[in-house]
């Protein structure tokens, strides 16, 4: 069983805390493929065609993430100039990205979204967003190490 499809129902449920803790109407996690590309795994609230979508280093928030392995905050993302038009097209207007690193390695990212309302994500909010971050990694971690309870 690929890794994305073992941890879906658990990452699932984390994104839709997260999602409530921070006030975004939107969550998701991606997962960096083997092709140096990053593309979702787990969706919360989001049209399921969005899980198809993979992105390169530098595009899109994701990308942001994958090239800096740092969390990335868009205040207003139709004006971000490597926006996705498929986010664009379902409103999402602001999104804060954070990386998932195990072992040293950036895994993921974890991202909330702001949809038909732009916000902008207090300190606090990213810092619980990097939070639920840790929590993906450990599920990650769980995951690769062939722990039972993550099946």
């Amino acid at each position: 069983m690929k890794l994305c499809e073992k941890l879906q129902p658990q990452i699932a449920k984390l994104l839709e805390s997260m999602a409530h803790s921070v006030g975004s109407e939107a969550a998701g996690f991606a997962i960096v493929n083997n092709d140096e590309s990053i593309g979702y795994c787990a969706l919360y609230n989001v049209a399921d065609h969005l899980g198809k979508l993979s992105v390169s280093k530098g595009i899109d928030i994701l990308g942001m993430v994958l090239a800096t392995e740092q969390t990335t905050v868009i205040d207003d993302y139709a004006r971000f100039p490597k926006a996705v038009s498929a986010w664009i097209q379902v409103g999402a207007q602001s999104a804060c990205s954070a990386p998932v690193v195990v072992d040293g390695e950036l895994v993921g990212a974890v991202t909330a979204l702001s949809i038909d309302k732009k916000r902008h994500f207090t300190t606090e909010a990213v810092k619980k967003i990097e939070e639920y971050a840790g929590c993906v990694a450990l599920l990650v971690e769980q995951a690769r190490q062939g722990y039972p309870e993550v099946g």
